[in-house]
């Protein structure tokens, strides 16, 4: 399938949703607080987790670096010990 056809199929599909999505009756049906609540909850749980992935693929590598970073930095204790003794 080309480019052309892929974007005529997604044109051709989203136009078919709104107008099922306009044609629709209502439904006349009760959704009771628990039911809305708990719709709710999941939503927030899904966004939730989306964002907590996003932040921890950047955080992580982050944290590396700056460990690596660090551990450049900083001597070891044994280098401090023999220092130490070099000097007295």
């Amino acid at each position: 399938m080309n480019e052309e056809n892929c974007l005529k199929l997604g044109k051709n599909l989203l136009l078919a949703s709104g107008f099922v999505a306009l044609w629709s009756m209502p439904a006349h049906a009760y959704i009771g607080p628990g039911l809305g609540l708990g719709s709710i909850a999941v939503i927030f749980g899904i966004l939730g987790s989306i964002l907590l992935a996003i932040f921890a693929s950047v955080w992580y590598p982050i944290k590396r670096m700056l460990k690596k970073r660090r551990a450049k930095n900083e001597p070891l204790v044994e280098e401090v010990g023999e220092e130490a003794s070099q000097t007295q």
